[in-house]
């Protein structure tokens, strides 16, 4: 990319070096950041820091920023940086980001932080249930790009005065959304997050990945084009059916499929919440959700199963989204009082 902008509009957005390391102040959600912290300050806690990690966008760019500067560029998901660095990295990285919460709304923040939150969790989401149904099998490095993919609209936050609403005006679709920014701008915010992926040393699979994310295509990017389109539909924004199914189809999923994937990710996950409903996880989910309960860490688990650490690690990520929680301790005591396990 190196800032080459693809899209020729009535002015070329400059994206000045300052504008990238405005998003340090972009902060992370509290309670995730104070989550982190109390865990970090206990011996016994498996794979949880990773999914405390990857509940917020911040943290998300704040560890992956910090391994790869350990071990040069090269570290292109939450598991494998948060298994680099060590736990005094780890509490500086979380006691150095800003932080905002529902107490802090007395000062300006810049980039709308719970809304980047709740739609990058939900497109991550997303993302699981998209690679898993297509056997793809970076998986890991996909939920990051997931978490990270609207980062480069905090930027175009501190550089385009009224971003987004000066930028997309009455438009109501995100692909209308993505129009406006190439036509006034020259560029995008996927694009920009690609930049900001570059400038802040990121390996060039999640820089491309971000920057792509909206591109017409196969392959990695297409699987978080998707998952941002079912996002937006499970937080009830207008999407266009024609192009929620081009994208499925791009990715071998057709009509019926990406219905049953829209409805997956929608009604069942929020039921399994309620008490007395059918339990959401599979048998192999289930077996490793006991492993849980038993105080097991990943790889006994893994070893118990004859199976890799990095598939267990995916069937946890798909029990947190499923049940509807962030750590173990909540997943199991969640599963124990539904009469899962």
């Amino acid at each position: 990319m190196g800032g080459v902008h693809r899209f020729a509009g009535e002015r070329l957005l400059h994206v000045p070096p300052r504008a990238f390391e405005a998003f340090d102040r972009f902060p992370a959600m509290a309670d995730s950041r104070d989550r982190l912290l109390e865990l970090l300050a206990r011996p016994h806690r498996g794979d949880e820091v990773s999914a405390i990690v990857e509940s917020d966008v911040a943290l998300t760019m704040a560890v992956l920023r910090r391994a790869n500067r350990a071990v040069g560029s090269s570290v292109t998901n939450v598991p494998d940086a948060v298994a680099t660095l060590e736990d005094a990295e780890l509490e500086s990285v979380a006691r150095g980001v800003e932080v905002f919460g529902f107490f802090e709304r007395d000062r300006p923040v810049n980039g709308a932080p719970e809304r980047v939150n709740a739609h990058a969790r939900l497109t991550c989401q997303a993302t699981q249930e998209v690679a898993t149904r297509i056997g793809e099998d970076r998986i890991p490095e996909l939920r990051a790009i997931a978490l990270l993919h609207d980062a480069g609209k905090v930027v175009l936050a501190e550089v385009v005065p009224g971003y987004p609403e000066a930028v997309h005006g009455d438009s109501r679709t995100p692909d209308e959304w993505l129009q406006r920014e190439r036509r006034s701008l020259g560029t995008d915010h996927a694009e920009v997050g690609g930049q900001l992926a570059e400038h802040h040393g990121l390996p060039p699979a999640l820089a491309s990945g971000l920057a792509e994310h909206h591109s017409e295509g196969h392959g990695p990017a297409a699987v978080i084009r998707l998952a941002d389109l079912l996002a937006h539909y499970q937080q009830g924004d207008p999407i266009k059916p024609e192009r929620a199914l081009a994208a499925g189809l791009a990715l071998g999923i057709a009509r019926e499929g990406l219905g049953k994937l829209m409805y997956a990710l929608t009604f069942p996950l929020r039921a399994a919440r309620a008490a007395g409903r059918p339990c959401p996880l599979s048998s192999r989910e289930l077996e490793v959700l006991r492993g849980l309960a038993s105080g097991k860490v990943a790889k006994q688990i893994a070893l118990d199963l004859e199976v890799t650490v990095s598939t267990v690690r995916n069937h946890l990520h798909r029990i947190y989204g499923k049940i509807g929680t962030n750590d173990r301790a909540q997943a199991v005591l969640t599963a124990a009082r539904q009469g899962w396990i």
